[in-house]
């Protein structure tokens, strides 16, 4: 019978998953945490090179193909001895068919396939051998059957270390399958499993589980959110400032809105005392006025249509002689009018 032991995560993700490892990867039960602690037989490591330890003592290492700053070129380089170049060699061909492939009799290592083109450098996301859509769980549990395969038809070092750390938030995805394949298919074997925590929550005290200080990064939606009520309110704020800002002008120039309405007011006052007046003291008005002749256009233009206007001849030619050289069209129509009419 497989016993199922958990590795203390050097490295720990505290602010990813909401849902905690054992959570996930037992059942639903309403079991208590002490219960599902001892489920577990639990690993616990000092330091950082616990996977290159494995390595050495000849356990069978199953990782997934993403090389750079990684456990899988951790324990290739320093566990196994195989150099960046190399590395890129093997996961190549792993990666682009998309099956696991085991590097032994030379090493007890085995790679499971990663769905983007990576190596010593960077991942490269535009190169995706899924084709956008990743790998489905049937995929995965083909890939991890494989592993556990390849440990009892050909390595059987009797130990299986799985190391899925430099997935992220997929680690919690690729060890539930492991740990249903371990309970459905693979119950019987008389093999060590090793696993790595998500988050170390299986190593906290019962006492202290309560307390256990997780923060979550927010949802995409909730982000959108976010990020929508803060427009809506500069949105709001602009609006209200450029409110503010009509008012304050509106205040500035209501003086000269007044003085301006007033004026108009006159004027137009004006206008209509002169056109009730005959047609001698209008001319005469006009001829005496210090205002613009342009201010007597509406006038004139009345007066032009009146059969008598040859008998004010004079005032008519004093009227003529305020235009302006350079008057607009409209008036020099008027007064080539005024000349006809004299």
């Amino acid at each position: 019978m497989n016993k199922i032991i958990i590795v203390e995560n050097s490295n720990p993700i505290k602010k990813r998953r909401k849902r905690l490892i054992l959570l996930d990867i037992l059942t639903e039960s309403e079991t208590s945490f002490k219960e599902r602690q001892e489920s577990y037989n639990r690993f616990e490591t000092n330091n950082y090179l616990d996977i290159i330890e494995f390595a050495k003592k000849g356990y069978h290492i199953v990782s997934v193909g993403i090389i750079g700053l990684t456990n899988f070129s951790n324990v290739c380089q320093y566990g196994f001895g195989i150099k960046q170049p190399k590395q890129e060699l093997y996961i190549s061909k792993i990666n682009s068919l998309k099956e696991t492939g085991t590097l032994y009799p030379s090493y007890c290592l085995t790679i499971l396939p990663f769905r983007y083109s990576t190596n010593a450098r960077m991942t490269v996301n535009s190169i995706d051998f899924t084709n956008g859509e990743g790998f489905s769980r049937e995929e995965v549990v083909t890939h991890i059957t494989d592993a556990i395969n390849a440990e009892l038809t050909y390595i059987k070092s009797g130990n299986i270390v799985f190391d899925f750390r430099d997935l992220g938030d997929e680690m919690i995805w690729y060890t539930n399958v492991l740990r249903n394949l371990l309970i459905d298919q693979f119950f019987d074997i008389n093999c060590n499993i090793y696993f790595y925590s998500f988050n170390n929550e299986e190593f906290i005290d019962t006492k202290e589980v309560e307390s256990y200080p997780l923060v979550y990064f927010e949802s995409e939606k909730k982000k959108f959110e976010k990020r929508k009520l803060d427009r809506e309110r500069i949105i709001a704020k602009e609006k209200l400032e450029k409110e503010k800002k009509l008012e304050k002008k509106r205040k500035e120039n209501e003086p000269k809105f007044i003085a301006h309405n007033n004026k108009v007011s006159l004027d137009r006052n004006e206008i209509q005392k002169l056109e009730k007046l005959t047609i001698e003291k209008q001319l005469k008005y006009i001829l005496e006025s210090p205002r613009p002749i342009y201010f007597f256009y509406s006038t004139l233009e009345k007066i032009i249509y009146n059969k008598d206007l040859s008998k004010y001849s004079v005032l008519i030619e004093g009227i003529i002689n305020r235009f302006k050289i350079n008057e607009k069209k409209k008036f020099r129509i008027l007064k080539i009018k005024l000349l006809e009419e004299t």
